[in-house]
C-alpha cells in the first residue's frame, strides 16, 4: 500500500513579471495532485476578497449615456475605464461587506489619471497611470464621486445596484457598475508523475498564479488552502475517529530510488541475514523484490526476526512491498 508523503514546497518567482509566480509541490500520493491541483484553483478563481469600484456619480450626469461637456470621452467610456481601477486593500482595516468612498476633482486642459483619485486611508492605488478621461476645455471641473466595496468573486449590475440602496444616498445621478473582486487573474497546473523504486509512483504539483498586484500570488495560494482548509474541517468534525494523525507521513529523505543492480551485501542487512540470503542464491536487490514473501519463509536460517529485517528495509528505504 503507497504511503503518504510528506511534500516539500517550494515557491518560484518567474522572470517575466513581479505578479506571476511558479508554485511546486512534490512528492504526492497518486491522485493527489489533480486533486489539490483544481481545488486551489477553484477557491482562489472564485473566493478570494477583493476591494473594487461598483458605483459612480460625475456631477451633471444623470445616466451613462450622456456626452459630458469639455470631455474628450462619452460617460460610457468614463465608467468602462473605472472598472480598469485596481485597488489593493491595507491589511487589517477593511472586512468583508465594507464600503468606502473615494472621489476626484478636476479642472483644465490635461488628461486625467487614477493617481488623480483621493484615497482613503484604507486603500492604495496598484495602477496610477491608467488614463480615465481627458479634459479639453481648460475652463470645465469635473468632479466625481465613487464608491468601493469589499467583497468576493463578482458583482453584476443589478446586484451593484442593491448595494447603492443599502448606502443610504440619493440615488439620483449614482450609476452602477459591473465589479470584478477576485485579485487573481490566472492559474494554470501541470502534473508530472515521478517513479520511485520499482512499483511507487508519486506526483509532482506545479502551479502558476497571476494577480493584478493587489496582493501576493504566494498570499493568494496561501488564503486558497486556509479557505479549503476551513470547510474540509467541517467534514473532519462529522466523526472523532477521523483523525490527521492516522496517516503515517514518510519523510522525503528516506526514498530512494531503486538501482538494478544493487548487491545484497550494500542493502547492510544483519549479518545471519545477508548470509542466509546469498546461500539462497538472492545476490541482487531485484532478486529480493521479484521473490514471493513465502518463498523467503522457506529459506535455511532465516527467521522471523530475519524477514521482519527485511520488509521493513524495503519498506522504509525503497517503498517496497511484497505481494504476500
Amino acid at each position: 500500500m503507497q504511503k503518504f508523503y510528506l511534500p516539500e514546497f517550494q515557491i518560484e518567482k518567474t522572470k517575466k513579471k513581479s505578479d506571476e509566480f511558479e508554485f511546486t509541490a512534490a512528492p504526492l500520493v497518486q491522485g493527489f495532485a489533480v486533486t489539490l491541483g483544481n481545488s486551489l484553483r477553484r477557491v482562489m478563481i472564485s473566493s478570494l476578497l477583493g476591494t473594487a469600484i461598483f458605483a459612480i456619480r460625475i456631477e451633471g450626469v444623470f445616466q451613462e449615456f450622456q456626452n459630458l461637456k469639455g470631455v474628450r470621452e462619452n460617460v460610457l467610456q468614463i465608467v468602462l475605464n473605472f472598472q480598469k481601477v485596481i485597488l489593493a486593500t491595507i491589511p487589517n482595516t477593511l472586512k468583508e461587506g465594507d464600503i468606502v468612498s473615494l472621489k476626484l476633482s478636476a479642472q483644465g486642459s490635461k488628461t486625467i489619471k487614477a493617481k488623480h483619485l483621493e484615497l482613503p486611508p484604507e486603500l492604495k492605488l496598484i495602477n496610477p497611470n491608467l488614463e480615465l478621461f481627458t479634459i479639453v476645455d481648460e475652463k470645465v471641473k469635473v468632479t466625481i464621486d465613487l464608491w468601493a466595496y469589499r467583497g468576493r468573486g463578482f458583482s453584476s449590475f443589478d446586484e451593484s445596484k442593491e448595494l447603492i440602496k443599502t448606502m443610504k444616498l440619493s440615488e439620483i445621478g449614482i450609476i452602477a457598475l459591473t465589479a470584478n473582486f477576485t485579485p487573481v487573474l490566472s492559474v494554470s497546473s501541470h502534473i508530472e508523475e515521478i517513479k520511485i523504486g520499482e512499483r511507487a509512483v508519486v506526483e509532482k504539483l506545479t502551479m502558476k498564479v497571476k494577480t493584478n498586484s493587489a496582493i501576493e500570488p504566494n498570499e493568494a495560494i496561501a488564503n486558497a488552502a486556509k479557505i479549503f482548509r476551513s470547510h474540509l474541517s467541517f467534514f473532519e468534525n462529522l466523526t472523532e475517529n477521523a483523525k490527521l494523525n492516522e496517516f503515517n507521513f514518510a519523510k522525503k529523505e528516506i526514498i530512494k530510488p531503486v538501482e538494478k543492480d544493487i548487491s545484497i551485501a550494500q542493502l547492510n542487512f544483519s549479518k545471519r541475514t545477508d548470509n542466509a540470503l546469498q546461500m539462497a542464491g538472492i545476490n541482487k536487490l531485484k532478486d529480493l523484490q521479484n521473490a514471493e514473501l513465502s518463498s523467503l519463509r522457506r529459506i535455511k536460517n532465516l527467521g522471523t526476526k530475519s524477514i521482519n529485517e527485511i520488509i521493513e528495509k524495503l519498506e522504509k528505504e525503497y517503498n517496497f512491498s511484497f505481494k504476500d
